[in-house]
């Protein structure tokens, strides 16, 4: 009986020493993590920075002679700049976050997916596809997360799909 319960806290104690090196190794994996999101997001935030700036300063500069047609891809581009600087704080602000709780809110749909289309659509200029958004209810989420999800589900979508018209309803 004795050798029995030996056997077992040895086993026990093996298993024990092995999450607990595992935990380790966790840990280490969480703060390289850590430093590899602060590296990207840092080092992304100077060429977006630039892409920004030259794009201000042309619009401003030479804009009166562009037509409108250039002046508002410009303005998207400086548009998306400002989107992808959120999203890169977003990054960080999440990769430090562990494993607390988003923070949600209502999120009004309609107008997120229409912002998403048109980006799509601009993109997608030498195909004839068409999107449509019906009715589409608020939801309850974390707004930066709802438009990675949806700029992601209908990216893919328009990238992959073979007919010329894209439902998408709510």
């Amino acid at each position: 009986m004795v050798k029995l319960r030996e056997d077992i806290l040895q086993v026990v104690t093996k298993q024990a020493n092995e999450i607990r090196l595992l935990n380790q190794r966790l840990q280490i994996a969480y703060e390289e993590l850590d430093a590899f999101s602060y590296t990207v997001s840092h080092d992304l935030r100077t060429p977006l920075s630039s892409i920004r700036c030259y794009s201000e300063i042309l619009l401003e500069e030479y804009g009166e002679s562009f037509n409108p047609d250039a002046q508002a891809l410009f303005q998207k581009i400086i548009d998306s700049t400002e989107r992808m600087r959120s999203l890169i704080r977003h990054i960080l602000y999440y990769s430090r976050m562990g494993r607390t709780d988003l923070s949600t809110e209502l999120v009004d749909m309609k107008p997120l997916l229409e912002g998403i289309r048109e980006e799509i659509l601009v993109t997608a200029k030498e195909r004839s596809l068409q999107i449509e958004i019906g009715n589409t209810p608020p939801l309850s989420a974390d707004p930066t997360m709802t438009l990675q999800l949806f700029t992601n589900l209908m990216g893919n979508a328009a990238k992959y799909t073979r007919l010329t018209l894209m439902p998408l309803y709510g």
